[in-house]
C-alpha cells in the first residue's frame, strides 16, 4: 500500500473511567505515527487517562439528549474539515452518534465501529431500532472477544465476515510501573486479601460476591477490597452490615491506581452477570493474581484458563463461587502454580504491541476495502 500516512479520527464519549475509554487511551499511545496521524473527538470534556501530546482533541459539547443534533453537527463539521481516511467509534453510544453525523456529511470516510459489550444486555429497544438503521453504513466492526462477535452478528444480523475480533491491547510495562509506586492504601494484615475492581453497578453482582465472601469468611478469616463507585453503594453497605462483614469488607470507591492494590492481594474476584472483555481481569492476571470469576457472557472464559490460572464458576451461584475461592486459598501449591501461569500466559495473549499491530492492519484493510475475518484474540 501507499507509504502515505493514514489519517484516523477516534470518537469517544470521554477519556476517563470505563473499559472503552481505557482502550482508546492505550491505542492512541501505541499507534505507529509513521503509519497514522491521529485526532480525537470527545462527546464530553472529561480526560483522565493518558493522552499523547500530538493528538488534537475536538470537544463536541454533548451534555444530554437535547443537544444530540447540535453535537452531531459539530462532529459532522470536524469530519468535513479534517477529512480523515477512517473514523473509529469506540462504544455503542458513539457508534450511533457517528452514524447520525455521517448521515448528512458531504465527505464520507471509511467507518470502523468497535463493540465492547453484550448488546442483549446494554441495548434498549430504541437503541436497537436506531442501530439497525445505521449499522449498514459501517464498513467494519471489531469486537474484543470471539463469543461477543458471534452474539453481535446474530443480534444485529450483521454478516460474520464483517466482524473482526481483536482483544484489548494491554500495556503491562506501564502497569508494572504504576504497581511499583506508593500505594494509596496498604494491607498490613496476615489474612488472605481478595480484591474486586469495577463500578458498583447491578451487572457486577456484588451481592453474589458478598454472599460468597460471607461463606468464605466462615472458614478462612479473609479480607475483601472492592474498588469502584456507583449507584449500588448504599445497597451494598446495607448488605455488608446485614452479613456482619463490616470489619472484613471495604468499599474503597474509585481507585486512581488499582495496580498498587492488586499487587498486595492474594486473589482477584469477579462476580458479573455479563461483561465484554474485562480489562481489570486481564490486568490482575497479568500481575500474577489467581482469579475466580463467573463464567459470564462474554470474556472471562477467554482470559482465565480454567483450573490453570484461576476458576470459572456458574453465574449467580454464591456457593460455587465460594467453593472455588476456598480451593485456592486452602492449597498453597495451587496458588503458586496459578500465579506463575497467569502472569506468563496473560502477558503473551494480550501484549500491547502485538494487538496494536492487529488494529493497524485492520484499519489499513478498511481503507483498502478489504473486509477480512482476522482474529487477534491473543
Amino acid at each position: 500500500m501507499s507509504r502515505t500516512r493514514l489519517s484516523l479520527l477516534v470518537v469517544s464519549t470521554t477519556l476517563n473511567t470505563g473499559g472503552a475509554q481505557r482502550f482508546t487511551s492505550t491505542l492512541l499511545q501505541h499507534l505507529d505515527r509513521n503509519q497514522f496521524s491521529v485526532e480525537l473527538a470527545l462527546l464530553r470534556d472529561d480526560i483522565g487517562y493518558s493522552l499523547p501530546e500530538d493528538v488534537p482533541v475536538h470537544l463536541l459539547g454533548y451534555r444530554g439528549l437535547w443537544e444530540l443534533f447540535r453535537a452531531a453537527g459539530k462532529l459532522r463539521t470536524v469530519i468535513e474539515q479534517t477529512r480523515p481516511d477512517v473514523v473509529l467509534s469506540n462504544i455503542t453510544a458513539t457508534n450511533l452518534f457517528v452514524g447520525l453525523a455521517l448521515n448528512s456529511t458531504q465527505y464520507r470516510p471509511r467507518w470502523m465501529a468497535r463493540i465492547g459489550n453484550n448488546p442483549r444486555s446494554h441495548d434498549s429497544w430504541l437503541r436497537k431500532l436506531f442501530a439497525r438503521q445505521i449499522y449498514p453504513q459501517v464498513d467494519g466492526f471489531v469486537t474484543n472477544s470471539t463469543s461477543l462477535a458471534n452474539e453481535f452478528a446474530n443480534y444485529y444480523n450483521v454478516p460474520p465476515r464483517q466482524v473482526e475480533v481483536i482483544a484489548n491491547p494491554t500495556d503491562f510495562r506501564a502497569i508494572d510501573q504504576l504497581a511499583a509506586t506508593f500505594p494509596e492504601k496498604t494491607w498490613a494484615g496476615n489474612k488472605p486479601l481478595l480484591i474486586a475492581v469495577g463500578r458498583l453497578f447491578p451487572q457486577k453482582r456484588y451481592d453474589i460476591l458478598l454472599d460468597a465472601f460471607a461463606r468464605i469468611h466462615q472458614q478462612i478469616p479473609a479480607h475483601l477490597w472492592i474498588c469502584g463507585e456507583g449507584p449500588c453503594r448504599r445497597s451494598l453497605e446495607r448488605l455488608i452490615r446485614k452479613l456482619r462483614l463490616t470489619n472484613h469488607v471495604e468499599l474503597l470507591g474509585f481507585c486512581h491506581n488499582p495496580y498498587t492494590l492488586m499487587k498486595q492481594a492474594t486473589m482477584f474476584v469477579m462476580s458479573s452477570d455479563h461483561e465484554g472483555l474485562p480489562n481489570a481481569l486481564i490486568e490482575a492476571q497479568g500481575l500474577g493474581l489467581p482469579a475466580v470469576s463467573t463464567d459470564c457472557p462474554y470474556g472471562p472464559s477467554e482470559i482465565i484458563d480454567d483450573g490453570q490460572t484461576g476458576y470459572l464458576t456458574p453465574v449467580g451461584s454464591a456457593p460455587k463461587f465460594a467453593e472455588a475461592v476456598l480451593s485456592v486459598l486452602n492449597d498453597a501449591e495451587c496458588e503458586r502454580r496459578m500465579t506463575t501461569a497467569a502472569k506468563q500466559r496473560t502477558r503473551e495473549r494480550f501484549d500491547v504491541e502485538k494487538l496494536t499491530q492487529c488494529w493497524q492492519n485492520s484499519l489499513e484493510a478498511i481503507v483498502q476495502k478489504q473486509r477480512g475475518e482476522a482474529r487477534c484474540v491473543g
